[in-house]
């Protein structure tokens, strides 16, 4: 059954933007990139990325040159200078490698790696994904595949006519060392899933490099968004100023979605030849630390968790005390190489300017003012403070807030893939995906389960693919009672939730299980408020969403009854078997219980505060 949808034509609020007035690019001559490469090959990798940033944000200001190819002399925009693919790629991995990040011997390395963070997303904001050519620049291959380049006084050596537009433009764009060759992020993995499920482990159990792998990430998501976004633009109907179609940008649907970098990861040779590998690819954004899932997906580079040694700190911290020692009694000294405190705090200001060390402090003050707040509860806390805290701490199982961030826009990518059905022969169907999707979710705990499906807490999923996937769940959760859906239907109509969800409870006696059932259906009772409106011209959806919460309540209410029931059954045996030894009892069971009560009520009373808003809006408009 193709899942239904609420009647809405909205995108994800990542896809949701302006026609982009993108930069064209322009090739570096040959002299920059003889430059460009020597600079990387001897490691000068600030250098380097300064001069990319120039040449790429140079003409930025003047924005507009006119058009000589037409008589009506359109503005255009400014050419902006791009390195090679190849350079590109190096320029990726220089944000993640250990050697520039957590194990840098230096603050030059480290201000390298956040300038390569900078100039890339510069890149995507100018230049844009496809006109950068990303999508070859971002592709994975093994480390043997890869050849191994040779440096620029070899390449001389030979004797190559590296000038010449007749075949040395390939052999040109190589560049030797290990960073840019077998240890470039794109050799070093597997796959873009490979990266994914290895970053989100390192989202629990190793922060220092989750601080890297969360920015690379944010990036990537970005760069598969545009890249998505440009090419719909681009294959969307246009027209030109006499307003005829433009035949330019009329591609097929096919060829020009089919090579976004979207569907090349898709489509890579680790997924099995009759198409995705869902099931890997949902493990990988699940991926929550556990020994099964560091097994799967392994670290990137060979001891890249390692940090730096402490006697290093130590060493470079007796040398500053013993510079400070010799700048106070000495002051500055020309002849003797004593610059007083010239160079003294340039480690401070180098580290001072690292993007992303901002927000690395900023997670450990939000774990320690995490801590501070559970050490408090054990002390007997309100009900309300533990209410409060339910939603922070629903996201620490799978890496914190900004960890489900990204793995809920990874989704919304994977919803939109599939909903154009871009490989025919190939493509998972739409219910094959989110089959694998609701396998993982109803396993997650309550709290981060709302998480996921709340349409306002994360919104980086397509309104659609949200409705979809709540169907999906609800077909395994809800009371038999509940009458199956009708397959024909693409869109979810009001009246249609009112007679197949609204009214009923779990097929489960559970707490937590009637719980997921209201959270799905007050999203899809919200999602049709927010996108189409509610009609509470008659009494049925209040009928309707009372029905349901005396439902589940009842439910929930006969099922512990009974397992109390039984409990004091089994602890009077127990006890007369122990002679009057003294029975311990654990309290996991009824704090789940009792969260999953909470969570049961708030939502069936954010459902009735909705009834009643719509009722009053449909008055007034009366």
């Amino acid at each position: 059954m193709c899942a239904s949808q609420p009647e809405t034509g909205e995108r994800s609020p990542t896809l949701m933007r302006d026609r982009p007035s993108y930069r064209p690019a322009r090739p570096l001559p040959f002299e920059l990139r003889e430059h460009c490469v020597i600079y990387f090959e001897e490691e000068l990798y600030t250098q380097a990325l300064t001069l990319l940033t120039n040449l790429l944000t140079a003409g930025t200001s003047t924005h507009f040159l006119p058009d000589s190819s037409t008589s009506t002399s359109q503005p255009q925009l400014v050419p902006a200078f791009v390195p090679p693919p190849h350079h590109v790629s190096l320029i990726s991995t220089l944000i993640l490698h250990p050697s520039l990040t957590t194990r840098a011997p230096n603050a030059e390395r480290q201000s390298a790696s956040n300038a390569a963070y900078r100039y890339l997303r510069t890149l995507l904001k100018l230049v844009g994904p496809v006109n950068a050519d990303l999508s070859s620049a971002f592709q994975f291959t093994s480390s043997t595949a890869r050849r191994r380049g040779r440096s620029s006084y070899n390449r001389r050596r030979e004797g190559e006519d590296l000038d010449s537009p007749n075949g040395s433009e390939a052999a040109f764009d190589t560049i030797g060392g290990d960073l840019a060759n077998e240890q470039s992020v794109w050799s070093a993995a597997e796959d873009i899933w490979h990266v994914v499920g290895w970053a989100f482990n390192c989202s629990i159990v190793h922060p220092g490099r989750w601080t890297r792998w969360k920015a690379w990430l944010e990036l990537m998501c970005e760069v598969l968004e545009d890249d998505w976004a440009e090419r719909e633009r681009l294959i969307s109907p246009s027209t030109t100023a006499d307003n005829s179609p433009n035949e330019a940008t009329s591609q097929p649907d096919e060829t020009l979605l089919n090579s976004s970098l979207l569907s090349i990861y898709l489509s890579s040779p680790t997924n099995s030849r009759h198409g995705p590998n869902t099931s890997r690819i949902m493990r990988a954004i699940f991926a929550d630390g556990t020994p099964k899932s560091l097994n799967e997906f392994r670290e990137v580079w060979k001891n890249e968790t390692r940090e730096r040694k402490k006697a290093d700190d130590s060493r470079r911290t007796a040398q500053k005390r013993k510079r400070a020692d010799t700048t106070t009694s000495c002051g500055v000294n020309l002849e003797e190489d004593v610059w007083g405190d010239w160079y003294a705090e340039e480690d401070d200001e180098e580290a001072e300017d690292d993007p992303m060390q901002a927000t690395q402090d900023d997670d450990e003050s939000r774990d320690a003012s995490s801590d501070r707040s559970h050490s408090s509860d054990s002390d007997g806390s309100s009900l309300m403070d533990k209410t409060d805290r339910a939603a922070p701490n629903g996201a620490e199982p799978l890496g914190g807030i900004e960890s489900l961030l990204l793995r809920q826009r990874l989704i919304s990518l994977l919803s939109l893939h599939a909903a154009h059905s871009l490989n025919s022969n190939h493509s998972d169907p739409l219910n094959n995906l989110y089959d694998h999707l609701a396998s993982h979710l109803r396993s997650l705990p309550l709290p981060t389960f709302a998480l996921f499906i709340a349409p306002t807490l994360l919104p980086h999923m397509i309104p659609a693919a949200r409705s979809s996937l709540c169907q999906v769940l609800l077909q395994s959760l809800i009371s038999a009672d509940a009458p199956a859906p009708d397959p024909s239907g693409d869109d979810l109509k009001q009246d249609q939730l009112e007679q197949w969800y609204l009214p009923y409870a779990s097929n489960l006696a559970s707490p937590v299980a009637n719980a997921k059932v209201s959270l799905l259906v007050e999203t899809l009772l919200r999602l049709l408020g927010l996108h189409v409106g509610l009609d509470t011209s008659t009494q049925s959806l209040r009928e309707a969403v009372e029905m349901g919460i005396r439902a589940r309540h009842e439910k929930v209410t006969a099922g512990l009854s009974k397992g109390r029931g039984r409990a004091g059954r089994g602890r009077g045996r127990g006890m007369a078997a122990s002679r009057g030894g003294r029975v311990s009892h654990g309290t996991g069971g009824n704090q789940e219980e009792e969260e999953a009560m909470r969570f049961l009520k708030a939502s069936g009373e954010r459902m009735r505060i909705l009834v009643d808003i719509s009722e009053r809006k449909n008055n007034s408009a009366t």
